[in-house]
Formats: structure tokens, sequence, C-alpha cells
């Protein structure tokens, strides 16, 4: 499309304690954190979107470990400026569960590596998308 990527720059969104300097550096530091494509299709400026993703209550960025036949509850939460088309749960590099709900609870009873990657792809009815930091699921030793 003309003009594009230039009109949907690119922002990143991170999770922090408070709203400092030191805090959101942190936040970073620990991917507690989202991007998404601000913008609108006219080229005008605008446009927000703001991903919580947790697993087991575990911010994205982080790394935790499951046990045996332990089922994950996946929790996720959108807010944006427009409706959303589709929110997707990518695990190991693919589709794994498509919702079309601002927000969720699933559970995940399937641990198919030794570390399991997840993370959170938005799409919205404007053609912008959003991502989040993935969490990474270990197997128990």
């Amino acid at each position: 499309a003309a003009g594009y990527p230039r009109m949907y720059p690119g922002v990143t969104g991170v999770w922090a304690k408070e709203n400092t300097t030191a805090a959101i550096f942190d936040a970073i530091r620990a991917k507690r954190t989202f991007a998404y494509m601000l913008g609108m299709p006219d080229g005008e400026m605008g446009g927000r979107m703001e991903i919580d993703f947790r697993i087991g209550g575990h911010f994205m960025g982080e790394t935790i470990t499951r046990a045996e036949g332990e089922d994950l509850t996946v929790y996720y939460e959108v807010r944006a400026d427009v409706p959303i088309k589709s929110v997707t749960l990518v695990k190991n590099c693919r589709n794994y569960i498509r919702l079309r709900s601002r927000r969720d609870m699933i559970l995940d009873s399937r641990q198919e590596t030794d570390c399991d990657v997840y993370y959170l792809r938005v799409e919205l009815t404007d053609g912008r998308f959003g991502w989040t930091s993935p969490i990474w699921v270990e197997k128990e030793k």
C-alpha cells in the first residue's frame, strides 16, 4: 500500500510499576512490553492500543516452570480505539488459538517442548497489528 510503513509508525508500550524513568527501563529490561502500529489508513496520527497478556499470573517477558500435567491459565485483555478483528495466541511459532473477543481466559493443558513459547498477535479492523513480548514456559525438571 502507498505510504506503508510510514503511515503506521511503531510504538512500544510497557507495563511498569510506576511512571518513572527507572521503572520504565526496569520494565523494558524485564520484557514486560508490547508493540503496535500507530496511525490511521489516511495517514493521520492517532490510534492507541494496550495489551495485557499473562500466563498463570506471570507477565509477558517472564520464564515460568510448568509441572507435569499442569493446566496453564492464559489471560489477555486488549483495549484499542477501533474494534478488534482477531486475537491470536501464538505458541511455538504457529497460530495456536484464534479468538475475537477483547478479553478472555483460556486453559492450555499441553506441553509440546521442553520450553514452549507463547505470545499474542492482535489485528484491528482498520488493518493495524499489535504484538506482545513472549512468555517462556519450561518443563519442570
